[in-house]
């Protein structure tokens, strides 16, 4: 939204600002999918700005007692208040849009015109399209999961796996507890 250039506010501040619109309640469907959070995330920090008219104190969460108010100034906070009303109008109508074409016109508002749907969404080629992310490493970079076993103390080895498949572990007597009674060990037990 600010790659439009309609409004500036430092990153410290606009992580603040969202991060503490973030709630835990109904979590699960305010923010289950992007669109959804983004929805909820921008109309919720549309609301708090609306409480305050003026620019509020915004403090560091990092250390209590300092602000982060000589990063702009009210100028900068006014016109923040009112692109973040006028985005999260155009958030919310391309969100509740029903219809798909009309839907991505909304978004494409919001994200300019290379906004696209998905390949799957298109009925692209989806062979061509990579599902995977491809991760670059550092040459030096090691991996637990990679490394043949680690001895530790009392000359135990340890290797980690990847999944398990039937039959390659041997099947373990459960642990008793310091009563004697047999138990379950939660790492047995199939999901």
């Amino acid at each position: 939204m600010s790659s439009k250039n309609t409004f500036t506010v430092p990153s410290v501040i606009l992580t603040t600002l969202l991060g503490e619109r973030v709630q835990a309640w109904d979590a699960e469907n305010r923010y289950c999918d992007i669109p959804t959070t983004l929805n909820n995330v921008i109309a919720d920090l549309d609301a708090w700005l609306d409480l305050h008219p003026s620019m509020p104190t915004i403090e560091d969460p990092s250390c209590p007692g300092t602000t982060f108010n000589h990063r702009w100034d009210e100028d900068d906070y006014s016109n923040f208040q009112e692109q973040i009303a006028y985005y999260s109008d155009k958030v919310t109508s391309a969100y509740e849009e029903a219809d798909k074409d009309k839907s991505l016109a909304l978004w494409q508002e919001v994200f300019g015109p290379e906004f696209r749907r998905s390949a799957r969404e298109a009925g692209g080629d989806l062979a061509k399209v990579s599902t995977r992310a491809v991760r670059r490493r550092d040459p030096g970079e090691e991996f637990i999961d990679e490394q043949p076993g680690l001895t530790l103390a009392g000359g135990y080895r340890l290797r980690i796996v990847q999944g398990r498949e039937e039959g390659r572990l041997p099947a373990r007597k459960p642990p008793s507890d310091a009563l004697g009674r047999q138990g379950t060990d939660p790492s047995l037990q199939r999901c």
